[in-house]
């Protein structure tokens, strides 16, 4: 499962019908991966510069939206774009838009 983790955290996304070792997986892990996946995904987007200008984050979450509030020592609007770009599978799995307040 880590494996799988560490592989969706990049450019791929899960995918049983494509992907032999998610596919052998009962769906709760598979579903675990996916979460942890998209977890990372935003993670390393906002650690893109790898310079620590996001200190901490607090998530709010809402019906519509998962808020992710963020304590930064300057700016961290690359780091915001970045995690932007990867997004996607996390809004997939809660089904509501990620924001981002600095």
């Amino acid at each position: 499962m880590c494996a799988l983790i560490a592989r969706y955290h990049t450019k791929a996304l899960p995918d049983a019908s494509r992907h032999r070792q998610f596919a052998s997986l009962d769906l709760k892990p598979r579903e675990l991966v996916e979460w942890l996946a998209g977890i990372l995904r935003v993670a390393d987007g906002l650690d893109c510069s790898h310079t620590r200008v996001i200190g901490r984050l607090s998530c709010d979450v809402s019906d519509k939206a998962v808020a992710i509030r963020l304590e930064a020592a300057g700016d961290c609007g690359t780091e915001v774009e970045r995690a932007r770009k990867k997004q996607a599978l996390l809004e997939r799995k809660t089904g509501r838009q990620i924001e981002y307040r600095c």
